[in-house]
């Protein structure tokens, strides 16, 4: 009988350990698309390829 807790519990930490391992995929893609999104903005919070408009009063 002590054997089928041991079964049950041995399947839940394999189900445990799978869902554990779906997370740590999941952390890295986030971790991709944060990485994409500082590279695509910079510093400034600009777009890289986007220029800054001259304002109203500075056009001759």
């Amino acid at each position: 009988m002590t054997w089928i807790y041991v079964g049950a519990g041995a399947a839940g930490l394999l189900v445990l350990a799978a869902l554990g391992v779906r997370v740590l995929v999941a952390a890295r893609g986030l971790n991709r698309q944060i990485a994409a999104a500082h590279e695509q903005f910079g510093q400034n919070g600009r777009r890289r390829d986007e220029t800054v408009p001259r304002a109203a009063y500075d056009r001759g």
